[in-house]
């Protein structure tokens, strides 16, 4: 059989990409306060940039401080694009921005909405893995968010567990999903912006057309990694395990494992939707967010 054309196994693979993959310990400088922000301890960091708990005090705001690892034009960029990104949305599962600045050495900060809960990879590490309409349930509401920003032309391009918050409880008692971290995200009405093309992203989750430099950014690479990740919530396992070459090989050729080989228990249909969020050939995938969020509501 002739290979399909966005996956033809001749051509060169990419060398490995740089991860978005947090680290528990940002830079120790910030510190301090940063324009009319008072840091009051470290959140986090990952390979764009390090996140603070700060507080405005002049009006007893909360905010979330997100500080570019350098002062380059590029790591301006990319913050200045996930503060437009942000702030031409509008859904309860996004954080609201504050404003955009500098720290005293010249390097981009993010004030925004602090989100305070666990990520559904820290909820991971705890249980080993979800049950099953819990899992479905946490997508249907991330689903529900990347509707809305591939709407308005927004691909985040980085969708995983980790960047997945459940939220503290609302008077309702409800903790709602909601997503982060749009650093690598893209704007389709943009495509000059530094960032729209390279391949950067976490590998595990990364769609196999990303691997293919003569396709250009589609909703359907989120469509990938929301099936990636619901196969994680569901088994505690990645589909895929290798580093560098090995890993892109599995992703562009190997057969996707089904999430009933290792969960046998699985609700009837279930494992169908994953297989099929996860199809390498995206013309095969949901044709959207919508669409797959449509396929689970059943299951709740």
């Amino acid at each position: 059989m002739t290979p399909h054309r966005e996956h033809d196994p001749e051509r060169t693979l990419p060398e490995p990409l740089a991860s978005t993959r947090r680290t528990a310990r940002p830079r120790a400088e910030v510190a301090g306060t940063l324009g009319r922000y008072r840091i009051v301890r470290p959140l986090g960091s990952g390979a764009q940039g390090d996140l603070f708990e700060a507080v405005r005090d002049d009006i007893q705001r909360r905010v979330a401080i997100k500080v570019a690892r350098s002062s380059s034009q590029d790591a301006a960029e990319r913050l200045t694009r996930e503060a437009r990104i942000l702030a031409r949305l509008e859904h309860p599962g996004l954080a609201q921005v504050y404003e955009l600045g500098h720290t005293p050495d010249g390097a981009p900060f993010l004030a925004m909405e602090l989100i305070e809960g666990d990520s559904l990879q820290e909820e991971l590490d705890e249980v080993g893995r979800f049950e099953p309409v819990d899992a479905v349930r946490a997508m249907v509401e991330a689903l529900d968010i990347l509707a809305v920003t591939h709407s308005e032309g927004v691909l985040h391009r980085d969708v995983k567990p980790a960047n997945l918050i459940r939220a503290r409880p609302d008077r309702h008692g409800h903790r709602r999903v909601r997503l982060v971290d749009f650093g690598i995200g893209v704007v389709d009405d943009d495509r000059r912006i530094t960032g729209a093309t390279e391949l950067i992203g976490t590998p595990a989750y990364i769609a196999p057309e990303r691997l293919t430099p003569h396709l250009g950014p589609d909703p359907r690479v989120d469509v990938y990694s929301a099936g990636v990740t619901l196969f994680v919530l569901l088994t505690g396992t990645l589909p895929y395990v290798g580093r560098g070459r090995e890993l892109f090989e599995q992703v562009l050729f190997a057969p996707p494992p089904r999430v009933r080989d290792r969960v046998p228990s699985l609700p009837d249909g279930l494992d169908e939707v994953v297989a099929r969020a996860m199809e390498k050939q995206r013309a095969l995938r949901f044709s959207s967010a919508y669409s797959m969020r449509e396929a689970l509501e059943r299951f709740l």
